[in-house]
């Protein structure tokens, strides 16, 4: 019985070991993902109306590598980077709407 205890005890910790080794390969890929999404995310695209956005995550991320954990919940997924909608929200035109002057507006109708 004492055999099978220790049999069990010694999976269990094999697990845990193999789970950390795990977490502590991918923790820092994680890290360096949320920093470029924070670098590469625009202003507009952040959730909320506050300047300064992307330079905040981003010194709170290289600074704190804990924040990235808390930007992958906050922002990475609430809001997809280049997303239209959020952009159209935020007031940013998108990309393949043109802008047309309002002279050339008031001519075409």
């Amino acid at each position: 019985m004492l055999e099978l205890i220790g049999f069990a005890a010694a999976f269990l910790i094999a697990g845990l070991v193999v789970i950390a080794v795990l977490l502590a390969l991918a923790a820092p890929l994680a890290w360096v993902w949320m920093l470029v999404d924070a670098i590469l995310r625009e202003d507009a695209e952040y959730p909320g109306t506050y300047e300064n956005a992307r330079l905040i995550w981003v010194l709170l991320i290289a600074l704190l590598p804990v924040t990235a954990v808390v930007y992958f919940f906050a922002v990475f997924v609430k809001s997809k980077r280049g997303r239209r909608s959020d952009m159209a929200e935020a007031g940013v035109a998108s990309p393949t709407t043109a802008v047309v002057p309002y002279s050339e507006a008031a001519q075409c109708s």
